[in-house]
């Protein structure tokens, strides 16, 4: 078929974002720039491409009661989601919670 979109190839979507990186510079946030070059090799990645879609396929989902009718209040979350998270950990553009 003519009229498809080809298949994404591996590319950086920080560097293939000439707003984003201009936006970058524009707000004194030069001291980003390593890191984003980073993390947009990461996230145009297929494999976290398509854990990224995953995770917005199947959103958090609320657990009220056990299969004994106990409440429980806990969320579910794809393991995708997990996956997602952990990246940005690991690139620092997410804070673990921290018990109080």
């Amino acid at each position: 078929m003519e009229n498809q979109p080809h298949t994404l190839e591996p590319t950086n979507a920080f560097l293939s974002d000439t707003a984003l990186r201009y936006a970058l510079s524009g707000e004194g946030a030069d001291w980003a720039f390593d890191r984003m070059v980073k993390l947009g090799a990461e996230v145009a990645d297929p494999d976290n491409v398509h854990k990224a879609t995953l995770a917005n396929r199947f959103p958090p989902e609320l657990k009220r009661f056990d299969t004994y009718g106990r409440r429980i209040d806990t969320v579910e979350f794809h393991p995708a989601w997990h996956d997602i998270m952990t990246l940005a950990l690991l690139h620092e553009f997410a804070a673990p919670t921290v018990a109080a």
